[in-house]
């Protein structure tokens, strides 16, 4: 008998489910009626999706309460819906980046780390370089960051990355960190500071603009 090898993720991405994976995962929660509007599709249609994507354990349901009215619903992923995003294949980067090390001694990696970085630096300093504003130069920023694959979002002078698609290579070399908050300070032309919020496929990483 024939088997269905494809897992569960590779299924989705063909459903008309992934798009309201994609935009909880952008979130920090979304009630039906905003996910609808964000996804383009029915109220009661988000709903039954919602539903079976929560009876086969991509998302959760929390009550939000608020100061004024009824608590709303809101929707989130849960880690096996985070799990739906993975990161990019880094196998060649890493392995390339060990052979350095073994030719070239143990700070070889973070070499390569550092020439790449400074090459990006470059590359967002060329793309911000006719926009003046602070608070534009951020927006843009943000905008560049979701273009490579963070899922990135502005809330105020915070840049949120909600998917870190180079996350091998940050476990294999931590300096990766330090070295990104540099390219991305140096690109905007004022200090970022790099924080990450919670753990696993779920974490948040915050980039706050110190001078706004």
């Amino acid at each position: 008998m024939a088997t269905n090898k494809t897992s569960p993720a590779e299924r989705l991405d063909s459903s008309p489910r992934w798009p309201i994976l994609h935009a909880l995962k952008r979130s920090s929660g979304l009630c039906i009626a905003d996910l609808a509007a964000t996804v383009g599709l029915s109220y009661m249609g988000t709903k039954q999706h919602c539903l079976a994507l929560e009876k086969n354990g991509y998302v959760i349901s929390r009550k939000d309460h608020r100061e004024l009215g009824r608590p709303r619903l809101l929707y989130g992923l849960t880690p096996m819906g985070h799990l739906c995003f993975h990161p990019e294949d880094t196998t060649f980067a890493l392995s390339m980046m060990r052979q350095a090390q073994q030719l070239f001694g143990p700070g070889a990696g973070g070499k390569m780390l550092f020439l790449h970085y400074q090459e990006k630096a470059e590359s967002y300093a060329k793309a911000l370089s006719e926009i003046t504003e602070l608070s534009a130069r951020l927006a843009k920023l943000a905008d560049l960051r979701d273009a490579d694959g963070c899922m990135a979002s502005l809330d105020g002078a915070t840049i949120l990355e909600r998917h870190c698609p180079w996350e091998q290579i940050f476990l294999a070399f931590p300096e990766a960190a330090s070295l990104e908050e540099a390219c991305l300070s140096k690109a905007l032309g004022v200090p970022l500071k790099r924080s990450v919020v919670g753990t696993g496929a779920a974490k948040v990483v915050r980039l706050v603009c110190l001078e706004h």
